[in-house]
């Protein structure tokens, strides 16, 4: 797999890295990425460390998935939680399939930028201690998503 070295961060001390493999480089979904994240962090009360967004091919979330969660299929979000323990600050992975992105917008009727970012939302509050082992529990989580989407689409 071919790796861009490609990323993105804003001039904020703490902002999450935004990583292109796969793909073209694109600042204008980077900086709506990141600045969903930072609006993110701060809605649910939290600070970052290491954030790094990966928007990749659905292969590497194919492969990531069967060899960390034993599902041997592809997915469209996967969120590693790099976290030390005892640490207050969010760390961690976030691997986004853009094909995967553009497939579920066209379903949506929602822009691919829309759909991206709502994924890189969906990972965060994976790192930040949300789960969805239940259908109730899924439906809260899209919906605190949601808000923060909307706000980072606004101009998007």
């Amino acid at each position: 797999m071919s790796k861009k070295q490609a990323s993105f961060r804003p001039e904020e001390a703490a902002a999450p890295i935004i990583e292109f493999t796969d793909a073209d480089e694109d600042p204008h979904i980077a900086g709506l990425i990141s600045e969903a994240i930072i609006s993110t962090a701060r809605g649910e009360g939290r600070s970052f460390g290491r954030v790094v967004v990966i928007l990749t091919g659905e292969e590497q979330l194919k492969e990531l998935n069967s060899s960390y969660l034993d599902y041997d299929e592809p997915t469209d979000v996967l969120a590693f939680d790099l976290s030390d323990g005892g640490d207050a600050l969010v760390e961690g992975d976030i691997y986004i399939s853009l094909p995967r992105a553009t497939l579920q917008a066209a379903e949506r009727g929602e822009t691919f930028f829309s759909e991206v970012v709502r994924l890189a939302v969906h990972g965060f509050l994976h790192l930040c201690g949300w789960d969805h082992d239940d259908d109730e529990e899924l439906k809260s989580m899209v919906a605190r998503g949601e808000i923060y989407v909307q706000t980072a689409v606004k101009g998007g």
